[in-house]
C-alpha cells in the first residue's frame, strides 16, 4: 500500500507540475498576442491620425483589432465615426 501511494503522490506532482507549465504557457502565449494586437493598435491609429481623411482600410483594421468587426460592416456613413472612436477607446489608443 505504501508503494502505491508514492507511485499516486508522483502521479499527482506530475499532473500538477503539467498544469502549472500549461498555465504559464498559456498565460505567455496570452500576453504575447495581447502585445501583437496592441503594437499593432498603435500602429494603425497613428497611421489613422496621420491620414488626411479616413482610410476605410485602416478604420476596419483597428476595429478589427477591437473585436468590432460587425459593428464595422454594419455601419454607415453618419454612424462609422462612432464606431472607430469607440475601438480606439476599447483599445486605449488615440486617433
Amino acid at each position: 500500500m505504501l508503494k502505491w501511494h508514492k507511485i499516486s503522490e508522483k502521479g499527482l506532482t506530475n499532473t500538477l507540475s503539467e498544469r502549472i507549465i500549461k498555465t504559464v504557457k498559456d498565460t505567455t502565449h496570452h500576453k504575447h498576442t495581447e502585445e501583437k494586437i496592441m503594437r499593432n493598435a498603435i500602429e494603425i491609429a497613428a497611421d489613422i491620425k496621420n491620414a488626411a481623411e479616413w482610410d476605410n482600410e485602416l478604420c476596419a483594421e483597428l476595429c478589427e483589432a477591437a473585436g468590432m468587426t460587425a459593428e464595422w460592416e454594419a455601419a454607415d456613413g453618419d454612424t462609422f465615426e462612432s464606431i472607430v472612436y469607440a475601438a480606439a477607446e476599447k483599445l486605449g489608443v488615440e486617433i
